[in-house]
């Protein structure tokens, strides 16, 4: 299951605030490089 390109553009790395982007099972920051998982299809931005 993907995550809809209208998701992604909600919601940013609550590290730098900068845009994330799908790799897999997760979402990864694309500045600071940090990855978040996605669990049952929502991403789990807590650190």
């Amino acid at each position: 299951m993907s995550l809809s390109e209208e998701i992604l553009d909600l919601i940013s790395c609550p590290k730098c605030n900068s845009r994330l982007k799908e790799r897999g099972e997760s979402v990864v920051c694309i500045e600071c490089k940090k990855r978040f998982p996605i669990e049952d299809g929502v991403p789990n931005l807590l650190e």
